[in-house]
């Protein structure tokens, strides 16, 4: 008789060699609702909170013994705005039959498919919050179950005019200043140094105050400001105007991390999920609050017989406490 060899081997005979973990092929994305204060549960659907402004200042003289004239009183009723928002309601459904639970080993599968699925249903919701917040439209009010109710998104209410006939207009007074936006940019590369520091002197003009701003750039912005670390003579006549000292000069090292200027700090972090068209975003992180009613939550639906259905439900909001602490760059 032949010898046996490996291609012969009955493969339903055969023991297959298979890792018992899974490499995935990305890691969950949510930094800003991870990084975004938690604040109150909304106590309606539509909630509300106040912003209050400040009173101009002027150059006031008053002639020696002339008495208080009505003309001179003032109120600062017009400085008083309020600001709404709505409550998104969203959900993951997950569903596995009873003889695919049962039956269904799989390889790298711990603790049954139901579980398996579970998991992964849960980081998709807090992946689709993330999106939700950051999104580039307005919120709306539920008129059927075509149309639900939404919240607005961060990147829409970093805008210096309200909508037509939009819902929920921002106050005139609070919305975010034009200086604090930079549009018409088709590319990252044609971002500039300058265009964070406008931005920044926005912000920090209309509030009179130095901010640290959290800055959610996608990768090719990341890679744009990074290369402001290099330098590359195009005439003799070019100055160098920065100089970096390497810390290991077997390495070359070009990121940034944090811009510092007159006007505060940037701190960047790479997100590879902003809303299309949007290059950065820049945040005050203390002027924003999650307002969630319900944070992320299993609940397992009747079962008929067929499958095993479990629902990852949540009901988000957000609350921009300042509009005029953000901005954006986009194209």
């Amino acid at each position: 008789m032949a010898a046996l060899l490996d291609n012969a081997i009955d493969p339903k005979g055969r023991i297959r060699d298979v890792s018992n973990t899974f490499i995935m092929l990305r890691v969950e994305e949510c930094p800003v609702t991870s990084m975004a204060k938690k604040g109150p549960k909304p106590k309606s659907s539509l909630y509300e909170w106040r912003i209050k402004g400040k009173h101009t200042p002027t150059d006031s003289a008053i002639a020696d013994g002339v008495d208080v004239q009505d003309s001179e009183i003032i109120n600062n009723e017009s400085l008083k705005y309020t600001a709404q928002g709505r409550t998104q309601k969203g959900r993951v459904v997950v569903g596995v039959s009873d003889v695919a639970e049962e039956l269904g080993d799989e390889y790298a599968v711990n603790g049954g498919l139901v579980a398996d699925n579970l998991m992964d249903g849960l980081i998709m919701a807090r992946e689709n919050m993330e999106l939700s917040l950051l999104k580039n439209s307005n919120s709306a009010p539920y008129t059927d179950s075509s149309n639900p109710m939404k919240m607005r998104g961060l990147t829409y209410w970093a805008r210096s005019s309200n909508a037509a006939n939009g819902d929920l207009p921002v106050p005139t007074g609070a919305l975010t200043p034009a200086a604090n936006i930079v549009s018409g940019k088709a590319a990252a590369t044609d971002v500039t140094e300058e265009n964070f520091i406008s931005i920044l002197q926005g912000i920090a003009t209309a509030s009179r105050k130095m901010h640290n701003l959290h800055v959610f750039a996608t990768p090719a912005m990341r890679v744009r400001l990074s290369s402001l670390t290099k330098f590359t003579p195009a005439n003799s006549t070019d100055l160098l105007t920065r100089r970096f000292n390497q810390t290991d000069l077997k390495a070359i090292t070009m990121t940034v991390e944090r811009m510092e200027c007159d006007f505060g700090k940037f701190f960047l972090h790479t997100h590879f999920s902003l809303p299309s068209g949007v290059h950065a975003l820049l945040i005050d992180m203390d002027m924003i609050q999650m307002r969630n009613t319900r944070n992320p939550t299993a609940q397992k639906l009747p079962y008929l017989g067929g499958v095993r259905k479990t629902m990852i439900e949540y009901i988000m909001g957000l609350e921009v406490s300042n509009p005029q602490t953000i901005g954006k760059i986009t194209t």
